[in-house]
């Protein structure tokens, strides 16, 4: 058995040992395309891609090996190569600088895989030693990136046998040719082939798209994402929020696939969820006309709801304050127009939940666009959690009740 052949039979073992333990990364890692390189590097990623060196790789213990994938992982859904080049333009620190940063924030991530490695790997407690950053586990990287250009330090950092950081280039280590795609060696295929350049925004569009999916994959199968959901949070203050929208809503109407556990993958049946057909009939936009939100904000806002949405066979736009004032179906683009927001007075939601369920309770995916300054929220709990799940709530100001809505965004 070559190498090649051995490093793609253990990393589907990796990814089926995940899918009971830990699905959510499961899941991530089977979608990430893994191309084997040489030289000196164990592991990379351009932020997207996993690059590995099958010999150097194959030759760590069977948890080191676990981990290096899943620390390169961890860098591609931090986003941590788009944001490395976002923040060197205004932080001009050393490379290896974000490197040994980064690598802590993905190991962070990761505590509960770091036990009986022999690789030394870097943790919070070492960038707080090496910089004099304090409280590293609770700040983000640019918090820390910027205390370090601050502080202006010149110190020596700790060398590492294995390199499993985040920014090198193909220029870092030989990409193996082969017969895959675009001439390379391809030990396992993802989402994205394995040559293709990608932009800065097309790498973070494609990352967003597949942790909202596989957070959705999981609900849809009846499985808790777990301490995973919570980076659908971590995304917020960061992306646009239009992209997240549109990821969001596509996964959600899943008017392309649905991953499920009903029909099994041929490629690894009993590991991987298959793909099956979702078409969907009706969404229900519910618009709060006396929020904060004006009108050409809420024309942006339905603009990206009907571009994610066009395929869907209704879509239904309730506007609301303390009563039902208007409901129309969006057609076509230009019906857009015909939303007015009055704006002032108060807000009561139990109203607009009550006229929804009796016209639309059908619908296949609710959104919920308000300020949430509402008056009676507390008494509308009962309904809102029975639409929760199948919910995009929506804010302009206060955050949405703590209730498992399908997801919440900020505009």
């Amino acid at each position: 058995m070559t190498h090649i052949e051995e490093a793609r039979r253990a990393v589907n073992n990796i990814v089926a040992g995940l899918m009971l333990k830990d699905p959510f990364l499961a899941l991530l890692l089977r979608r990430t395309t893994i191309v084997a390189v040489d030289g000196d590097v164990v592991a990379y990623t351009d932020g997207i891609r996993i690059f590995l060196n099958p010999e150097k790789w194959l030759g760590l213990p069977e948890k080191d090996r676990t981990f290096v994938l899943l620390h390169e992982l961890m860098h591609i859904v931090l986003r941590h190569v788009p944001r490395w080049k976002q923040l060197s333009a205004r932080y001009p620190l050393e490379e290896r600088v974000y490197n040994f940063v980064m690598d802590a924030k993905a190991n962070q991530e990761l505590e509960m895989y770091a036990t009986g490695l022999t690789l030394e790997i870097i943790m919070p407690v070492d960038v707080e030693e090496t910089f004099g950053v304090k409280n590293v586990e609770e700040k983000s990287v640019e918090e820390i990136i910027r205390e370090i250009h601050n502080r202006n330090p010149n110190k020596p950092l700790k060398q590492f046998i294995h390199d499993i950081g985040v920014p090198k280039s193909d220029g870092g280590s030989g990409v193996v040719a082969g017969d895959g795609a675009d001439g390379r060696v391809v030990i396992q295929e993802g989402d994205e082939p394995a040559g293709k350049p990608l932009s800065t925004a097309e790498v973070e569009e494609r990352v967003i798209k597949k942790v909202v999916e596989a957070v959705m994959a999981l609900r849809a199968a009846g499985r808790d994402p777990g301490r995973w959901e919570r980076l659908l949070e971590l995304l917020k203050p960061k992306v646009d929020w239009r992209r997240l929208l549109r990821a969001t809503l596509v996964k959600g109407l899943g008017h392309s696939v649905k991953r499920t556990w009903m029909r099994p993958s041929r490629k690894l049946p009993g590991v991987y969820p298959g793909k099956e057909l979702w078409r969907y009939g009706k969404i229900v936009i519910m618009v709060d006309a006396s929020g904060s939100i004006g009108e050409k904000e809420l024309s942006q806002f339905m603009s990206e709801v009907y571009a994610a949405a066009k395929e869907v066979e209704h879509v239904v736009a309730v506007i609301w304050d303390t009563i039902v004032q208007q409901e129309f179906e969006i057609r076509r683009y230009t019906d857009i127009r015909k939303l007015k927001v009055k704006g002032g007075g108060g807000t009561l939601i139990r109203p607009v939940l009550e006229y929804v369920f009796e016209r639309h309770r059908d619908a296949s995916m609710f959104v919920i666009l308000s300020d949430w300054e509402i008056g009676d929220v507390d008494e509308a709990r009962v309904l809102l959690r029975q639409i929760a799940r199948k919910t995009i709530a929506v804010t302009t100001h206060r955050d949405p009740p703590k209730l498992p809505f399908y997801v919440v965004i900020r505009i």
